[in-house]
């Protein structure tokens, strides 16, 4: 059976933070997942994404998907970016 756990970063605490403090120790994975160091999968994510990707019906949220779909450690700035097409 496979656990997954999910901690959502607020912009008042950097994301890299969040990570250590939720799983020290761990083996990062593509788009803000890691394993700890007992094998439980986690995903650290910035609220800013849940913000920026919407319900990925609209141009702008469809690039922020593509922008996360190549980050390890999601890069909130990179987000923006895709959000305004730059």
């Amino acid at each position: 059976m496979t656990r997954v756990l999910t901690a959502r970063a607020e912009p008042d605490r950097p994301l890299a933070e969040v990570v250590e403090l939720t799983v020290a120790g761990h083996e990062p994975g593509p788009c803000g997942w890691c394993k700890d160091k007992f094998g439980v999968s986690w995903q650290v994510i910035p609220r800013e994404l849940e913000e920026l990707s919407g319900d990925y019906t609209s141009a702008a949220n469809q690039r922020v998907r593509q922008a996360m779909l190549k980050m390890g450690r999601i890069d909130v700035a990179g987000l923006r970016a895709a959000y305004d097409d730059n």
